[in-house]
């Protein structure tokens, strides 16, 4: 999968492959879509994700019983800014595309309570100039769904966004040590909004929209406005 075949993910593999008995906590973890895999490349190692989508647990629940992992993996419905977990409970973490989602950046300090070692963060970000020029052709519920929302950093009309210098700032002050980053550029795509068309409809849409991503994402002025991060860090 995309978010482990780069240098940061194969990294990140590589230093939960060393941990005698590797426990990971999926912050966000949805429907499993990106916590499946891992558990298919490290057979040792046992994982909880914490979600607030009762429907996506279950959808996880039934994936976990199908691939017959369901020993090395349990499901909490529960919030990433408080979450039902002791301090330390894990040695290694996983959080993709959460933080651009909610209204607060205490996830992080969550993260930070519970996670005793290597986290691999991926999260888009974005630039004050793109979440103005987004706010202003875009209604709110839309602008949530692709710059996110959050409880700290650069406000338009009363809403915040993540920006990259924001993200690290608060990963710093969480006491977590950025081992390394590496941006990502694309434009973004808020996939779940497709759920209202037919699923053939949607899937000709993504395709159409992700083809488009990849002739413009390497456009200079893009790069500068647009950007995600993948951050290595240790807590």
């Amino acid at each position: 999968m995309e978010v482990y075949d780069g240098v940061l993910g194969q990294k990140f593999i590589k230093m939960i492959r060393q941990l005698p008995n590797p426990m990971l906590l999926d912050m966000g973890c949805g429907d499993g879509l990106r916590l499946f895999p891992l558990l298919d490349r490290h057979g040792t190692l046992h994982a909880v994700g914490v979600d607030t989508s009762l429907k996506s647990l279950r959808r996880a629940l039934k994936r976990s019983d199908e691939k017959g992992i369901k020993d090395r993996v349990d499901f909490i419905l529960g919030d990433a800014n408080l979450m039902p977990i002791k301090d330390g409970a894990f040695n290694c973490g996983l959080v993709i595309s959460v933080l651009y989602l909610i209204r607060s950046l205490s996830p992080i300090a969550e993260l930070h309570r519970v996670t005793k070692g290597v986290v691999l963060i991926r999260e888009k970000t974005f630039n004050p100039v793109t979440a103005r020029a987004f706010y202003s052709v875009l209604n709110n519920r839309l602008v949530i769904y692709i710059l996110g929302r959050l409880g700290s950093g650069g406000s338009f009309h009363g809403s915040y966004y993540l920006t990259a210098s924001l993200l690290k700032k608060e990963l710093l002050e969480a006491k977590f040590e950025i081992i390394r980053q590496k941006p990502i550029y694309y434009i973004p795509i808020p996939k779940n909004l497709f759920n209202i068309y037919p699923q053939s409809l949607s899937h000709f849409l993504l395709r159409i929209l992700s083809r488009i991503e990849d002739c413009i994402k390497d456009i200079p002025i893009l790069k500068k406005y647009i950007v995600g991060w993948t951050l290595l860090c240790y807590s």
